[in-house]
């Protein structure tokens, strides 16, 4: 099993798509599935043991982190500055502050657990690596056989930000779409109506949070920005004070 661990708005629909195409190619004996894995996931899915399973999540709970840990013989974890994830699922997905806050934290504190794992490999969102071909050798290299250069340009190519608006603006029309109240997305990709025109700005949050939730973000999450080398805007008496502040707080 792959397991492919990412923040909100990290990019990790964008991998997890790359791995299920570089799939076929690399490991033609083993027919791979993919699976979106919730909060909460149900992992009975796992124990087929001749398939290829190449999962998605954000933040799991620690059981379902430990499943999908027993079972991972990679995993890929994809970050992104807490505050811009936060402003994304605000922005796009129109997800309360309180809310967003929520899982963005969950999601982070997730990848955090697995980030000194030997079998980790880690991609910022921040290095724009959707932008070029040698992350799709990257991800090839979970399934330990060299991807022909050809396979690798095509790949990268159907990944690019405008052939992926292509097959969301067709989401309606394939077999495999799913409604979820007011989004509609592909089961199969899990590419959302949601994903589409979006513009990718890094450090959207200087203009789209307010003071006050900038200071929530960075007292929930200070010591994880610390450890992931985003830098707070606040001072470190002022983040001690928040977070003595936010404790025992949701």
């Amino acid at each position: 099993m792959q397991w492919y661990l990412g923040m909100q708005a990290s990019a990790s629909t964008w991998i997890y798509n790359a791995a299920l195409k570089i799939a076929p190619i690399l490991a033609p004996d083993r027919p791979a599935t993919g699976r979106f894995v919730a909060y909460h996931g149900k992992l009975a899915f796992l124990d087929e043991p001749n398939l290829l399973h190449i999962v998605k999540s954000h933040g799991v709970d620690a059981a379902t982190a430990d499943g999908l840990a027993r079972h991972a013989t990679s995993i890929l974890i994809s970050v992104r500055d807490p505050r811009d994830a936060v402003a994304s699922l605000m922005l796009y997905h129109s997800q309360d502050f309180k809310h967003a806050l929520t899982e963005v934290e969950r999601a982070a504190y997730t990848c955090a657990q697995f980030m000194g794992d030997s079998r980790t490999s880690l991609l910022r969102y921040e290095t724009r690596f959707t932008e070029t071909p040698d992350t799709i050798d990257l991800i090839a290299r979970a399934f330990h056989r060299p991807l022909p250069h050809e396979a690798r340009d095509q790949i990268f190519n159907d990944s690019r930000r405008e052939n992926v608006e292509k097959l969301i603006n067709k989401l309606e029309q394939l077999p495999t779409a799913r409604r979820a109240g007011d989004d509609l997305y592909d089961s199969e990709t899990q590419w959302h109506k949601l994903h589409a025109g979006r513009t990718g700005e890094i450090g959207k949050w200087r203009h789209a949070l307010n003071d006050a939730q900038i200071a929530r973000i960075e007292a929930r999450l200070f010591d994880w920005m610390q450890k992931f080398e985003y830098a707070p805007t606040r001072t470190p008496g002022l983040i001690a004070k928040l977070k003595n502040m936010a404790r025992g707080t949701t």
